[in-house]
């Protein structure tokens, strides 16, 4: 079984802010989580948070991968139009180096198979099934939040921790 570490970026950044966020990890390859908050301007946070999508970002970093058609998309902006006040944020990770050998193409799909799996956001495609990952375990570490921290996905079962 594939043990697997993301490091998850500190904090959440509007969508909207992309292009003019100072954070580097815009400019990266690896997972990304789109949620939906309101923001609250006295406490300077986000509550209500809801996962909306798990994805990946290959051959484009994330400030040019977000803007690209994507079929799940569809539902995630129905689901902010029917959440007035939700603005639609972004979260992001790498996998941790070192904490696996080589970086495959169905290591990248295994991991976003079980973190999806395991979350099972809104608007991720429902046909995803533990059957179809590979037996796979994923440590959430850095700013992970609302993710768990552990996710398990063996064939047959999914279980998170």
């Amino acid at each position: 079984m594939n043990h697997v570490i993301l490091t998850w970026k500190q904090g959440m950044t509007p969508i909207a802010d992309l292009r003019t966020s100072l954070s580097s990890y815009t400019e990266e390859s690896g997972f990304y989580a789109l949620l939906a908050g309101t923001y609250h301007p006295r406490t300077k946070c986000y509550a209500k948070i809801t996962l909306l999508y798990i994805g990946q970002v290959l051959a484009y970093t994330l400030t040019e991968h977000i803007p690209q058609p994507e079929e799940a998309y569809d539902r995630v902006y129905n689901f902010l139009e029917t959440h007035q006040g939700s603005i639609p944020l972004v979260k992001f990770a790498i996998v941790k180096p070192g904490s696996v050998d080589r970086i495959t193409p169905r290591l990248r799909d295994d991991i976003e198979c079980c973190l999806t799996v395991s979350h099972r956001p809104l608007c991720n495609d429902r046909s995803k099934t533990p059957d179809v990952c590979q037996p796979i375990r994923v440590f959430n570490t850095g700013d992970f939040r609302p993710l768990k921290e552990v996710c398990l996905c063996e064939q047959g079962r999914r279980r998170t921790m």
